[in-house]
């Protein structure tokens, strides 16, 4: 049984807020006391876009779904979308965390 893949975040120790790591300084108190934490594994996207023309080192995996999605605490992450380019997709639509990589966050629908 594998674990469930979550969503690795940085958590400040003086207000609970969260933010994407990298970060060393909480945008909300100022506070220096971040440490590694994780989220759930869902989302909400946000907005999205098909990449169809595709800058040259990504070329061959044109066309693929770039999202804007909204997960725990407000956060928003820019994340690739798994599956099927061409099938519908919407915004509000739940999507689930499925890695993150040298190429960012991945998410698939629900």
């Amino acid at each position: 049984m594998t674990k469930e893949a979550r969503i690795p975040v940085m958590r400040c120790s003086g207000c609970n807020a969260l933010a994407i790591p990298p970060q060393y300084v909480c945008r909300q108190c100022s506070g220096t006391s971040l440490v590694a934490d994780e989220l759930g594994t869902s989302g909400e996207i946000y907005t999205h876009t098909t990449i169809r023309v595709a800058p040259a080192e990504l070329k061959d995996q044109a066309p693929y779904r770039i999202a804007v999605v909204t997960i725990e605490g407000g956060l928003r992450v820019t994340a690739r979308l798994s599956g099927n380019p061409e099938s519908p997709i919407q915004i509000g639509q739940k999507v689930v965390f499925e890695k993150v990589d040298e190429q960012g966050y991945w998410f698939c629908a629900e």
